[in-house]
């Protein structure tokens, strides 16, 4: 047994896709090891998700936090209250909020007040000297985003350099486009990280990326809980579509699927009746007007920003489960948590790419056999598209739904496994630290 402190600005009960992340490896950590996790006070103001049904595995700390989510929470939660909008705040449109945004994610304004900012970083050295010099802690995980757990890691690790840091990364750092920020911050996480342990990221393009920050990195990928995955298959009612998360303005973008389920029905080769394209977060208007664009809305629909519980049972009663990302020369392997959610769902993915080919996703889909990869300027795409929806829709017609994968290798993608792998990454830098 070792003892570990997760440094987690998201993490339970936030409603986010970070926060999934590290309070399922911390679930399933702390099933074996003493585990301590310091997280943001924030979590009062956020939006709330039962990630975890039991916390008592591990000991949670809330840090005080005053940074640019505390102003924003604090208006939105007064916006409720007056049901008036007093600040309206939409990155995506408004381009000042996105310029904002990019700002406060560089160095010096990110440890001033970016997520967590000055007092959380404070608070997290104080609190994690504190720990690890009462219950010996010999490993420490941070997560990035934001930049605040990083530093407080780095900080920790000077002070201990015993202490085995592993620096997990699950988007990359912003630091192109800055003028003389950029160069400022690309040094400033050359050196930051450099005196981590080990990084990990959860996929490989993203960790071909960070490797001009240093070398020792590991893949670590996001995955599923095996425990919500209990209830089984549930009845598959309707030939329909599902895409659940953001679609960052039109970077993920479902125009393939529309034109093709369009060609199908205006063929009569797909009975309008039968199919449904549901969408599940917070832009359904892009969405709706997206459809309408493409003239499907009669089967198009939006259920709003659904809990966490509602999402993986609408994902389990759904035909299929779309998946949209991007891919370009710099970014590769943009893999978002829905498709491991996917995965324990049982269910057929469409995975519709914006960009260049990705090997990556196209080796993941091949070897789960979780369904089909295609390009939105790959013109035989729309083709295998089509033939793929036909397929499928012979079969629901004769109530032949199921759908397997391939077990074996799904199963490497759920969090008790990523748990053990984590641990066994510790292990391997543990020894390389007493070299």
């Amino acid at each position: 047994m070792d003892n570990y402190l997760f440094i987690c600005y998201y993490f339970h009960p936030i409603k986010a896709v970070g926060s999934i992340r590290n309070s399922k490896l911390a679930k399933y950590i702390s099933r074996k090891n003493k585990l301590f996790v310091l997280s943001t006070l924030n979590s009062l103001l956020f939006p709330k998700d039962s990630l975890l049904k039991d916390t008592k595995t591990f000991k949670l700390f809330r840090m005080p936090t005053f940074d640019y989510q505390t102003i924003k929470l604090l208006l939105l939660k007064i916006n409720n209250l007056l049901k008036k909008n007093i600040v309206y705040f939409n990155p995506h449109k408004n381009i000042s909020q996105k310029s904002f945004l990019k700002v406060v994610g560089l160095f010096p304004f990110n440890v001033l007040f970016g997520e967590g900012g000055f007092f959380y970083i404070v608070f997290n050295m104080l609190w994690g000297f504190y720990l690890i010099k009462r219950f010996n802690i010999t490993r420490v995980y941070t997560s990035f985003s934001p930049f605040s757990d990083i530093v407080t890691g780095f900080i920790l690790k000077k002070l201990f350099p015993h202490l085995v840091w592993v620096a997990d990364f699950r988007d990359l750092p912003d630091t192109k486009n800055h003028g003389i920020l950029s160069f400022l911050n690309e040094r400033l996480y050359r050196l930051v990280l450099r005196h981590a342990d080990g990084l990990s990221a959860v996929s490989k393009g993203l960790a071909k990326t960070l490797r001009t920050y240093r070398k020792n990195i590991h893949v670590l990928r996001n995955g599923f809980d095996p425990d919500e995955g209990e209830t089984g298959r549930l009845r598959v009612d309707s030939f329909s579509f599902l895409y659940v998360g953001a679609l960052y303005g039109s970077r993920r973008d479902p125009g393939l699927l529309m034109q093709a389920l369009k060609e199908l029905v205006d063929k009569k080769q797909v009975d309008p009746k039968h199919v449904s394209f549901q969408y599940a977060g917070k832009e359904g208007r892009l969405f709706l007007d997206k459809a309408e664009e493409y003239g499907i809305s009669s089967f198009c629909s939006d259920l709003k920003f659904l809990s966490r519980n509602r999402s993986l049972i609408r994902q389990k009663r759904s035909y299929f489960l779309v998946m949209l990302t991007w891919s370009s020369k710099d970014q590769k392997g943009i893999i978002s948590g829905k498709f491991y959610e996917y995965l324990s769902a049982r269910r057929p993915v469409i995975c519709l790419i914006n960009g260049s080919r990705d090997k990556e996703i196209e080796d993941i889909f091949k070897r789960t056999k979780a369904g089909i990869v295609v390009y939105h300027k790959d013109q035989k795409s729309l083709g295998e598209l089509k033939r793929f929806i036909l397929t499928h829709y012979a079969n629901f017609k004769k109530k032949r739904t199921a759908y397997d994968y391939n077990a074996a290798e799904v199963q490497k993608y759920s969090y008790d496994n990523l748990a053990e792998e984590l641990a066994l990454i510790f292990r391997r830098e543990g020894k390389q630290c007493a070299v």
